[in-house]
């Protein structure tokens, strides 16, 4: 089974992220190992500590032995990713 978290109207910049976070313990904290982020609804904006909670997410996602993508992404959130050197955690 496959469980999935969708983020809506959201926007993945430092001070918003509470609400994201907690979102993303309950996610990971589901026994499912295929885990997904939905982007689709969120805001397009994101900070260094949006994309510090993209790679941490991922890389928790990993360490528990999950597998966790992310659906949605909008291209200005994908360009942040790829400025900063983490395209690599987008599953194409």
């Amino acid at each position: 089974m496959a469980a999935t978290a969708t983020l809506k109207g959201h926007v993945l910049v430092g001070p918003d992220l509470d609400v994201v976070t907690e979102t993303g313990k309950q996610l990971l904290d589901l026994p499912e190992r295929q885990l997904t982020v939905d982007l689709s609804h969120a805001e397009d904006t994101v900070d260094i500590a949006g994309i510090q909670w993209l790679v941490t997410i991922y890389r928790s996602a990993k360490n528990r032995g999950k597998q966790l993508s992310f659906a949605g992404i909008s291209q200005p959130q994908r360009n942040a990713l790829k400025i900063s050197g983490f395209e690599s955690i987008i599953d194409d």
